[in-house]
């Protein structure tokens, strides 16, 4: 007959089903934990070259090519805005999406000097939404 001392000095033992347990919950984490920022540099990386693209433009005074970059730009931040507002605070967005559709307008109205500092003012905001997520992932490890 075992004693309850015996019991308790018996050695754990993991079942199979235990072991994948663990392993799905690491691969939970891992993804968890990496698809927020791959979901940023993502977007970052589709609209930089849009933003630079239209700076370009307005630059030669093409605003025809700046309003195709920019409508583009409008297009992925509003694609993409449902999935960055559950990454970051929504106010980023915001802010990102205001600039967007500003820099669009005064690319229609052929404003270069109002649409070089709403292009600017997009960069700023995207750096910020991507910085955001790299200071919390930072944080985390």
């Amino acid at each position: 007959m075992q004693t309850r001392e015996s019991k308790r000095n018996k050695p754990a033992v993991i079942t199979v089903a235990g072991f994948v347990a663990i392993i799905v919950s690491i691969a939970a984490l891992l993804i968890m934990f990496t698809l927020p920022r791959r979901i940023l540099r993502k977007t970052a990386d589709r609209l930089l070259p849009l933003i630079e693209q239209a700076r370009r433009c307005a630059q030669l005074e093409d605003y025809d090519g700046a309003v195709s970059a920019l409508a583009s730009a409008s297009d992925i931040v509003k694609e993409e805005s449902s999935k960055l507002d559950i990454i970051v605070n929504h106010s980023y967005v915001t802010e990102l999406i205001l600039h967007t559709e500003t820099a669009l307008d005064m690319a229609v109205f052929k404003n270069q000097q109002q649409l070089a500092s709403e292009l600017d003012a997009m960069l700023v905001s995207l750096q910020a939404i991507v910085k955001i997520e790299e200071l919390s992932w930072s944080t985390l490890l």
